[in-house]
């Protein structure tokens, strides 16, 4: 499964895996991490309006305690005023994150990086004799006598591996 870390960290590398099974990730992608450095941009905030709402809430109790009240509910004002801008920022990154998810689900797994593209090494041959080429390891058992009449490629693998 794809993760935001590596989309974020190599997007290159992503983009140029996708694009072996011939698919083009390359607006998807970067749509994805401006979406994550948006919503990263909004937890920042919020993240900070908490903290001073935080302060605030201990500023109105001191102040009570010494007699204040006019102060306590003005902190008491600035209080209402954090707590609604909170909720307003995560109510504006839950849409990101809704936005972000959307996206992610739609990029395929990366291949494995010893996939080639297409069907470029035995591309004459069968699903099921690729298949039966892909089970030998062993050089001594190699199933390309079997297709070497009919494939070139297949001339050139039993070389190489002999």
């Amino acid at each position: 499964m794809l993760t935001l870390k590596i989309l974020r960290e190599q997007p290159e590398f992503v983009i140029e895996r996708l694009a072996v099974k011939h698919f083009d990730a390359k607006e998807i992608v970067y749509k994805i991490i401006d979406i994550d450095k948006q919503r990263r941009s909004l937890q920042g905030e919020l993240d900070s309006c908490l903290a001073e709402q935080k302060v605030k809430a201990g500023e109105i109790g001191k102040l009570m305690k010494e007699g204040k009240e006019a102060e306590a509910e003005a902190a008491k004002a600035v209080t209402a005023e954090l707590k609604e801008k909170s909720k307003e920022l995560e109510a504006k990154m839950e849409t990101c994150q809704k936005e972000q998810d959307s996206l992610v689900v739609l990029l395929p797994n990366l291949p494995c990086a010893q996939v080639p593209e297409g069907r470029r090494i035995f591309s004459q041959m069968t699903v099921q004799e690729n298949l039966e080429m892909g089970a030998y390891t062993n050089s001594s058992a190699s199933p390309c006598s079997k297709y070497s009449s009919q494939n070139s490629t297949c001339k050139e693998f039993d070389n190489k591996r002999n």
